[in-house]
């Protein structure tokens, strides 16, 4: 393959799996491109769904956490104590 500048050949034909439909239907809805380029209400459906998406992952990440520390509060408010063990024999 040639780099000479005066050899190099473009094709006006953009191939088919470069092309970008006008309109896809998601579950966000119908996105709708021009040329390419995703229309106003596209760009807002998808910032929008981000949003969510990143909400929800740091509300997932934060639940392992608050329920962790839920049980912890319930074992001290029925009397067990950090590090503590039952007495041999049971527990009395």
């Amino acid at each position: 393959m040639s780099t000479d500048p005066n050899q190099l050949r473009t094709s006006p034909d953009i191939p088919l799996n470069l092309i970008t439909a006008n309109e896809i239907d998601t579950r966000l809805g119908k996105l709708t491109f021009t040329d390419g380029a995703p229309s106003e209400d596209t760009i807002l459906k998808i910032q929008d769904n981000l949003d969510f998406t990143r909400a929800l992952q740091a509300y997932m990440d934060g639940h392992q956490g608050a329920s962790v520390a839920a049980f912890i509060k319930g074992l001290r408010e029925i009397g067990a104590e950090s590090m503590t063990t039952p007495k041999k024999g049971g527990l009395d």
